[in-house]
């Protein structure tokens, strides 16, 4: 469905794209689908490089970035893909990153995640508190300290949802 929506039909505003998706999926749960227990969470981003803009819209996922020591969440709608209002509005929100922003936007199952010594979910506040600690490290560094840090924090507790994390940093034009 999302590549018919792009590639086919040409849609590029992220905010149109989830609210066309929803639909659909809607609709093919109308049409003798089973109904479905759990919505897809999803962030979607353009990026324009000719004129640096960056382009977001989230069900359920936030895109977060970083620039200096400041954090910002860029919020998305709070409603997944496949909830049961068809017409729901998913916002885009325009920005303009600057050298050396990075962004991330990550699933709910890292966050979620319980550890083992703990046997508490890791929580979202504790996860960004380790990427404000790396986020000056290479994104290749990071992907390895934040994989090391999930299978040390998950230890031998199984996972208990899927994992997906995304770190995107934009460079100085000389760069």
């Amino acid at each position: 469905l999302l590549n018919n929506l792009v590639k086919v039909q040409g849609l590029l505003d992220p905010g149109k794209i989830l609210e066309k998706l929803n639909v659909s999926v809607l609709d093919r749960m109308n049409n003798g689908m089973e109904e479905m227990k759990d919505g897809c969470d999803m962030g979607l981003c353009v990026y324009y490089p000719s004129s640096n803009k960056l382009l977001f819209a989230g069900a359920m996922l936030g895109l977060h970035t970083f620039l200096e020591e400041k954090i910002t969440i860029i919020p998305s709608t709070r409603k997944s893909i496949g909830s049961k209002i068809p017409l729901i509005k998913f916002e885009t929100t325009e920005i303009q990153p600057k050298p050396n922003q990075t962004f991330y936007i990550f699933s709910d199952g890292f966050p979620d995640q319980f550890g083992m010594v703990s046997g508490k979910k890791l929580k979202r506040k504790r996860l960004l508190h380790l990427i404000s600690e790396i986020k000056e490290d290479s994104l290749d560094a990071q992907k390895e300290m934040l994989n090391d840090f999930f299978l040390n924090w998950k230890g031998s507790n199984e996972q208990t949802d899927d994992v997906s994390l995304i770190g995107v940093k934009f460079q100085s034009s000389e760069n």
